[in-house]
C-alpha cells in the first residue's frame, strides 16, 4: 500500500534538503515529505510521550503529527497552501484576513506547546537549524554552493560577527539554555492554510526538540524579517502593511514575549540559515551576497541591543 490510492497530486516542490508532494483526497490533503538528495540526515519524528502531549494541543491551527512510512513523513491536513505562498504572492483582501486569523492561531498553538508538561524526558538536543548552521560556520564544508558562500561571507561578516553567531548557535544547540518542548523549526512554510477561511494546521514533528521558548517565536519572526528585506530591496512579496499585520497577528496570538534576547537572536539565525540552505541545497545565486550584507547589519543591531 502506498497510501496514495484515490488521491490526486496537486503540488510538487523540492530542494536538495526536502522533497514535498501534496495530494488531494476526498475530504482532505495529504502532505508527503521526504529527505532531499543532498540531505545527510533522515527526517525526525517525535516519540510516543511527545506525540501524546502534542495531541492535547487543540484550537484553530492544531499541530498535525506525521505518519512515519520509512523515510516519508505524511501529514493529513485541510489545505494545500502555506502561509509563505500566500504572503509571497499578491492575493485578495479576504486572504489577508485569513492569514491574520491563521497566524493568530499559529501563535496560540506555539504558546500552548511551550506550556506542555511531557510525561518522561524531553528530546535531548536543541533545535537542529542552529546546529546545522554552526557546523558549516566551523568548517565551511557542505553540499552545493555552501563552500563558496562560506568564502564570500567570511570577509563580509569579519571574525567578530562570525564568532558572535557561533556563540548564539552554541547557546541553543545543546538545549541547555531552556527546557520547554519546541516545535524546532516553525515557519511560514509549515503553516498550512486555506486562503479563504484561515483554517489549517501546523506541520509538526520532524524537528521537535527542547530549548528556550523564545527560539520558536524568533525562528518564525526571522522569516518576516527576510520577507521585509525582499520587499524593500527587490520589490517582491507582500506590501509592508500587510506583512506587518500578519506578523503582529502571530505576536498577538502568542501573548507575552518570552526572553526577548533569544527571540531576536533566533530571528537573525533564521535569516543566516536560510542563506546557507539556499546555497547548499539549491545552488549559487548572486543575491546571496545581498544576504551577507543584511546578516552583518542584523548581527550588529543585536550586538548593540540591551539584554532585556
Amino acid at each position: 500500500m502506498t497510501g496514495q490510492e484515490n488521491e490526486t497530486p496537486v503540488e510538487r516542490f523540492a530542494t536538495g534538503f526536502l522533497r514535498t508532494e501534496v495530494y488531494r483526497s476526498v475530504a482532505e490533503f495529504h502532505w508527503s515529505r521526504r529527505p532531499g538528495v543532498l540531505r545527510a540526515a533522515a527526517l525526525g519524528a517525535p516519540g510516543d510521550p511527545v506525540r501524546a502531549a502534542l495531541r492535547t494541543v487543540t484550537g484553530g491551527l492544531p499541530p498535525v503529527l506525521p505518519e512515519v512510512r520509512g523515510e516519508e513523513r505524511r501529514y493529513r491536513v485541510p489545505a494545500r497552501t502555506t502561509a509563505a505562498a500566500l504572503l509571497l504572492h499578491p492575493v485578495a483582501t479576504t486572504r489577508t484576513e485569513a492569514l491574520v486569523r491563521g497566524l493568530t492561531e499559529a501563535g496560540r498553538t506555539l504558546a500552548r506547546m511551550h506550556a506542555l508538561t511531557v510525561p518522561g524526558p524531553l528530546p535531548r538536543t536543541g533545535p537542529p537549524g542552529p546546529a546545522r548552521l554552526d557546523a558549516w560556520l566551523g568548517t565551511g564544508h557542505g553540499p552545493g554552493a555552501a563552500p563558496r558562500l562560506y568564502g564570500s561571507l567570511r570577509d563580509v561578516l569579519g571574525p567578530g560577527r562570525w564568532e558572535a553567531v557561533r556563540g548564539w548557535c552554541a547557546d541553543l544547540t545543546g538545549g541547555a539554555s531552556g527546557d520547554v518542548l519546541l516545535h524546532g523549526a516553525p515557519g511560514l512554510g509549515s503553516v498550512v492554510l486555506d486562503g479563504r477561511t484561515g483554517a489549517g494546521a501546523l506541520l509538526t514533528g520532524e524537528e521537535v526538540s527542547r530549548g528556550p521558548a523564545g527560539f520558536d517565536l524568533g525562528w518564525i519572526l526571522g522569516e518576516f524579517t527576510e520577507f521585509g528585506l525582499l520587499r524593500e530591496h527587490f520589490g517582491v512579496g507582500s506590501d509592508p502593511d500587510r506583512l506587518a499585520a500578519v506578523r503582529q497577528a502571530l505576536l498577538d496570538g502568542y501573548g507575552p514575549l518570552p526572553d526577548a534576547r533569544t527571540v531576536r537572536r533566533a530571528s537573525v539565525l533564521r535569516v543566516f540559515t536560510h542563506a546557507h540552505d539556499f546555497a547548499a541545497y539549491m545552488g549559487w545565486d548572486d543575491q546571496l551576497l545581498f544576504y551577507g550584507r543584511q546578516v552583518a547589519q542584523l548581527v550588529d543591531a543585536e550586538s548593540a541591543a540591551p539584554a532585556v
